[in-house]
């Protein structure tokens, strides 16, 4: 044992046995939802949906989107079982749903589940900026809650 000068102690945080359960939790979690996937799998699959996001950023028609995203997903066909088993996880359907869809079916989910996730993501931005900017007060507070006090302005 070490012993530290008294200059270099630290004293521990109240919170700090909670947050390193916390972090132990989260820890088990993560490894749950991906196990039986190999890493070369889930950055493969971080990858196409991605490409996928920023396709639909650039405007690209929805038809060239989902060429890129069949030619990506049968270039990894192999990889598919692994692809259903964490998308199985992190959205809807089940693994065996997710399993049986041909490249093409399987790059259309993957489509619809990118724009349902940058549809939340953008409504959850826009709430933030509606009311970041706004003070405390009765009417925009009103005008947050119902939405037919912003049309009285």
């Amino acid at each position: 044992m070490h012993k530290r000068p008294r200059r270099e102690w630290r004293i521990p945080r109240i919170d700090a046995y909670a947050r390193l359960l916390q972090q132990q939790e989260e820890e088990a979690r993560l490894e749950a939802l991906v196990a039986g996937t190999t890493p070369q799998a889930r950055e493969i699959l971080r990858r196409i949906l991605w490409r996928t996001e920023q396709l639909q950023s650039e405007g690209k028609p929805l038809a060239q989107i989902l060429s890129v995203i069949e030619e990506l997903i049968t270039t990894h066909i192999g990889l598919q079982p692994q692809f259903a088993l964490l998308l199985g996880r992190l959205w809807c359907g089940t693994e065996e749903f997710w399993r049986q869809a041909s490249p093409h079916s399987f790059a259309k989910l993957l489509l619809s589940g990118t724009i349902c996730v940058q549809n939340r993501k953008g409504s959850a931005a826009d709430g933030l900026t509606e009311t970041s900017g706004s003070k405390n007060d009765s009417s925009s507070i009103k005008s947050q809650t119902d939405p037919s006090a912003g049309s009285k302005k």
